[in-house]
């Protein structure tokens, strides 16, 4: 494991994707623990909710696009990997 970690940080661009996983789990926590709750759907919360599922799936095509295997990606975004097949061979 520490060796691992020494290879990636030894590789910006290793470096860059790990740092894009964290920024990916703090932005599924904040969704997850949003408070946005049934009966108060607010227009903005709708709108700040259905942003933040965008940027994840950005973030989820530049994993695809650096060669991670769908279902790793699947693990660290909470997408489906049915959600994910659309999202990746849309046509």
């Amino acid at each position: 494991m520490v060796s691992e970690f020494k290879k990636i940080n030894a590789d910006a661009e290793k470096r860059q994707l790990m740092e894009a996983r964290e920024k990916n789990r703090d932005a599924l926590k904040i969704i997850k623990g949003d408070s946005f709750t049934r009966g108060q759907k607010s227009g903005h919360k709708k709108g700040k909710i259905e942003g933040k599922i965008e940027g994840k799936a950005e973030v989820a095509l530049k994993m695809h696009a650096a060669g991670l295997p769908i279902e790793e990606i699947s693990d660290l975004t909470g997408f489906t990997l049915a959600e994910l097949q659309k999202l990746f061979f849309r046509s």
